[in-house]
């Protein structure tokens, strides 16, 4: 049985409906709305690269959004149930699980896919398990968690500390490259090996890399929920009015170790709260 789901632009918010989804259905499709003017953005152009991965894939559209978003976005109030004989659903997440409902919880009983085997992910890391993944976001969505270079290098030297590495991979698409080149600047500077593969490697060969890590660090993105896919322990930076959100989706029995999005004034407590033991 087929269903096509009507979703959202991220990465994140195909694999939720996905995850919740892919129990039920043989074969699934995705619609993705066009808010601006019709035409694909960057994250979205970012997301059909990640679709073809997934196993039930059945292809993927861009729609023209024909109402505003806030009120498109309004409708996901009411905590919906599983639809039982395919067809199109307007399946986005974000409100329930903003909002405090856990993926799990989406549905009482209906299985959730953990652990999603992601289709041309190389099944050997390209290099050993080790070191510091570390992503910067660079697109204007994430504008409100832009701090400098030095933050996110002070965050990552940290972490680095509590992984007993010298390693730090850092990763992410095109438009990341902006403010990821300050914090590389800096951790070469102070003697770390960088690995840069941000705007340099395709999606595929991004989760390689992220998946052959001791850590991912990283602001609140679908990259950050693929590291908890590969159980890769994170420290994830939300926004300030999503403080629910990283306990929603993550796996079960995976307490997420977070910062708040405006407050990088607890850098000495990253050595001792991260995670090493998700593997």
């Amino acid at each position: 049985m087929e269903i096509t789901i009507q979703t959202a632009q991220g990465i994140g918010d195909n694999l939720w409906c996905y995850q919740k989804l892919s129990p039920h259905y043989d074969k699934i499709r995705f619609e993705m709305f066009c808010i601006d003017n019709g035409t694909p953005m960057e994250i979205q152009t970012r997301s059909a690269e990640f679709l073809a991965m997934l196993p039930k894939y059945g292809g993927h559209e861009f729609i023209m959004e024909s109402h505003p978003w806030t009120k498109h976005m309004s409708i996901l109030h009411v905590k919906p149930y599983l639809p039982t004989s395919g067809g199109t659903v307007e399946y986005l997440m974000n409100d329930w699980l903003i909002s405090g409902v856990r993926l799990d919880e989406i549905d009482p009983g209906a299985a959730v896919e953990w652990g999603v085997q992601l289709n041309g992910v190389p099944r050997e890391p390209p290099e050993e398990v080790n070191g510091v993944c570390l992503y910067i976001a660079g697109h204007k969505d994430a504008g409100s968690v832009q701090w400098s270079g030095a933050d996110w290098a002070d965050v990552a030297a940290l972490a680095a500390a509590r992984a007993n590495t010298n390693t730090i991979k850092m990763v992410g698409a095109a438009w990341d490259v902006g403010p990821s080149q300050e914090a590389y600047d800096i951790l070469v500077a102070r003697g770390y090996a960088v690995k840069p593969y941000v705007g340099k490697a395709k999606l595929a060969e991004t989760l390689a890399v992220m998946r052959g890590s001791t850590c991912f660090v990283g602001y609140q993105s679908g990259l950050s929920m693929l590291a908890d896919n590969y159980d890769v322990p994170s420290l994830e930076v939300i926004f300030d009015h999503t403080p629910a959100l990283p306990y929603m989706w993550c796996k079960p029995g995976h307490a997420r170790t977070v910062y708040h999005a405006m407050h990088f004034n607890q850098l000495d407590r990253v050595a001792e709260k991260m995670p090493l033991t998700w593997r």
